[in-house]
């Protein structure tokens, strides 16, 4: 008996040391696998939260894109996945017609930045074309400036000759200086007329008109000389416009009339037969 309890008591302690620690063991085993279960459960309650968020934003959608009132319940997930199939194809019809619209908006602003730049091209083009007509103004005007400094001096010289003078009116109701040649108190032969405001004239005179071969300068730049029958450019002379123009022929009454040639400033002739200063057709 002593021999028996003397062995049965270790074994029987190792024994229980096993027992107790398989049972540790095991219990540690369950808990964790009580805690991965619970995780998983977690997981798929997270997923199940999401599926019904997005199932609830997708009838949300649904409803703003159709109008339409929708219970929770009212359709399943294979009809509302139909509609939103529908929506989103509509959806993209409605993104394709406004694509077009932007693309006939892009073309027309196109269109128009073309049609800016060419107009922007017109107004460098007038703003060159006005400095040039500024330019020949300014020439003009020294032109004007240096005529009638020059008239000034002819008349300062005509007026130290001690030629006959005397003012009056001209039938067109200008009044006129004259120096040179007098018959009877009016202009009569070779002689100078300042008309006031239209320029002088240099020729042959009678009875208080331009009469005879004379030359008219007038203050704006034109010229005519030629022939004058009372008081009016009439027979053949030329007329320089000071545009550059120029008519060479036949006038009467002040008018071109008979054979004639007009040169234009760009170099254009145009001749033939004038009728009260209008070419006739042939």
């Amino acid at each position: 008996m002593h021999r028996i309890t003397k062995w049965f008591l270790p074994v029987a302690t190792a024994l229980a040391f096993l027992l107790a620690g398989y049972l540790y063991l095991d219990r540690a085993s369950l808990k964790t696998q009580i805690a991965h279960k619970t995780k998983e459960a977690e997981q798929q309650q997270g997923e199940l939260e999401q599926y019904r968020a997005l199932k609830t934003s997708l009838r949300d959608l649904l409803k703003l894109k159709t109008n339409r009132t929708l219970s929770d319940d009212s359709l399943d997930d294979a009809q509302l996945l139909a509609e939103l199939r529908h929506a989103l194809a509509n959806f993209k019809r409605t993104n394709d017609s406004l694509g077009k619209n932007l693309a006939e908006k892009v073309s027309q602003t196109a269109l128009l930045s073309m049609q800016v730049q060419h107009l922007q091209s017109t107004l460098h083009g007038l703003q060159a074309e006005k400095a040039f007509i500024l330019h020949q103004l300014d020439a003009t005007h020294h032109e004007v400036d240096s005529l009638y400094q020059a008239l000034t001096r002819t008349k300062k010289m005509l007026d130290d000759m001690k030629l006959d003078s005397l003012t009056f009116i001209s039938p067109k109701g200008a009044t006129v200086s004259y120096y040179g040649k007098v018959l009877n108190g009016k202009p009569f032969g070779f002689g100078i007329g300042f008309y006031k405001g239209k320029g002088y004239y240099i020729g042959e005179w009678n009875n208080n008109m331009r009469h005879g071969q004379g030359k008219h300068v007038y203050l704006n730049g034109d010229i005519y000389e030629g022939e004058f029958v009372n008081d009016q450019r009439e027979g053949y002379g030329v007329y320089r416009y000071a545009s550059g123009e120029l008519y060479e022929g036949e006038w009467k009454a002040d008018l071109m009339n008979g054979m004639g040639k007009f040169t234009f400033k760009d170099g254009d002739v145009q001749s033939g037969i004038w009728q009260e200063g209008k070419m006739k057709n042939n």
